[in-house]
């Protein structure tokens, strides 16, 4: 791998050239690797579903470079190395998921407050909360708040009457929209 810095002849020229090189650009170098020869099989479907994610983390890592209000919380999360692009990739490829929660103040009573713990790379977007009786009708739906945005917490607004077996789940989501989910049995 050969690098480069501050080559007027390479400044701004990236992706694939004729003759089986390939030019990229890392912070303030250009790099130039040789390009991997095609394979002959055909692409499974595990293969094509990554392709096509990936696509659609391209087309968020574009949306976000464009957005001066994305692009600035991007910013502020970038290590020296990385490129607001590349962290936005990186943040669509991953989903966000609940580290802890607690469930045990909750007794069906309007003013209950459950707890949860959310992680994700990058930021947690969202983090809404279902409750269903045993019986799996919903009892209630909203939003759980943040002041910190490392712990979140839902405030109950409904009278549960069959609150012990209800199921509580939680679905957190992250900037690009990506879910993650969890389910407790209280």
């Amino acid at each position: 791998m050969a690098k480069n810095a501050n080559n007027a002849i390479l400044e701004g020229f990236y992706g694939k050239v004729d003759g089986g090189y390939i030019l990229r650009r890392r912070g303030k170098t250009n790099h130039i690797y040789k390009a991997p020869p095609p394979s002959g099989k055909k692409p499974s479907k595990a293969q094509l579903e990554n392709r096509l994610k990936f696509k659609k983390a391209v087309k968020y890592a574009v949306k976000v470079k464009r957005t001066p209000a994305l692009r600035a919380r991007y910013a502020n999360k970038m290590e020296k190395w990385q490129n607001i692009y590349n962290l936005a990739i990186k943040d669509f490829l991953k989903s966000p998921g609940i580290l802890s929660f607690e469930t045990k103040n909750y007794k069906g009573q309007p003013g209950d407050k459950i707890f949860i713990t959310p992680q994700d790379d990058f930021a947690v977007a969202k983090l809404t909360i279902s409750i269903f009786d045993p019986h799996g009708n919903l009892v209630e739906k909203g939003k759980a708040f943040s002041e910190r945005g490392v712990f979140w917490e839902y405030c109950t607004t409904v009278h549960n009457e069959h609150w012990k077996g209800s199921t509580i789940s939680m679905k957190v989501f992250d900037l690009p929209g990506n879910e993650g989910l969890a389910d407790t049995i209280v």
